[in-house]
């Protein structure tokens, strides 16, 4: 009754579709498939704000795989060879290890990861600039699979100080290809205060 109610009041955000990389626990190719969204403004994880989400069930289950996630966000910017990578993203993790298995590149990951491109966190907004409150999201372009930024990506959701992705030295050899590549990349707070910490490529 009282879901009922707040749905009333506050109906969810309608379902779209994007196109996301995901990066198999497996250790298989990473590659782009379509997803859609789901409401997940009233369910108190660390990404309500976006109000809706890529819905990850399908891969993670709906259970504590699911529940038990975690956000990074990634600004590709100065990209004059692919110009079609620039922008702002999210990287999506399980860190559920007793529902997913441990991610064969990435021992801080569970489960398949996952990396959408954000339009605008606040959603579609009105002439006074004030969103709706739904994330739009845009297509992960396809060169990103030639990229350097897939490394990258794992390596910032493990969190990892070694293990598969390499310690100091593995990091530096992908700071020199994403610099060849002419990548710049900017961590940045999930709530988008600041400017974050500026990287030379890699995370």
């Amino acid at each position: 009754m009282l879901s009922r109610l707040h749905n009333w009041i506050y109906p969810p955000p309608p379902s779209t579709t994007l196109r996301a990389l995901r990066i198999p626990a497996d250790g298989s190719p990473p590659h782009l498939l379509t997803l859609t969204t789901i409401a997940v403004a009233s369910a108190g994880n660390v990404d309500c704000f976006l109000g809706r989400i890529p819905d990850l069930r399908e891969f993670w289950g709906s259970g504590d795989g699911w529940h038990w996630r975690d956000i990074v966000h990634l600004e590709i910017q100065n990209q004059a060879v692919n110009p079609g990578l620039e922008g702002f993203y999210f990287g999506f993790k399980s860190f559920n290890d007793e529902a997913l298995p441990i991610h064969k590149l990435a021992p801080g990951v569970c489960g398949d990861a996952f990396f959408v491109k954000i339009r605008d966190e606040q959603g579609d907004r009105d002439e006074q600039g004030v969103g709706d409150g739904w994330a739009t999201y845009d297509d992960v372009e396809e060169e990103i699979l030639g990229s350097g930024l897939v490394r990258v990506i794992l390596r910032r959701l493990s969190q990892d100080e070694g293990g598969v992705l390499g310690g100091e030295e593995d990091r530096e050899e992908d700071r020199r290809r994403l610099l060849r590549e002419g990548i710049e990349a900017r961590l940045r707070d999930c709530d988008g205060d600041g400017d974050g910490k500026r990287y030379d490529g890699v995370l």
